[in-house]
């Protein structure tokens, strides 16, 4: 759980701009907590890769118009 909060914090530090590799560290992450059996927590790390596709698409909408 510590580490979850970790990333979380973490990610609200970032700029508005994020990388698709996070977006695929998020993803990788909650996979690897999904295989131990971590689902609350594999649950969290796939909420925040939306969250971080959400905001790169609100990103490239904002940078077309």
């Amino acid at each position: 759980m510590k580490t979850i909060r970790l990333v979380l914090a973490v990610l609200a530090l970032l700029p508005s701009a994020i990388r698709a590799d996070e977006i695929e560290d998020a993803i990788n992450s909650a996979l690897k907590l999904y295989k131990e059996g971590k689902l609350n927590e594999a649950n969290t790390g796939l909420q925040t890769a939306v969250s971080l596709l959400n905001e790169k698409s609100g990103a490239s909408l904002s940078s077309a118009l």
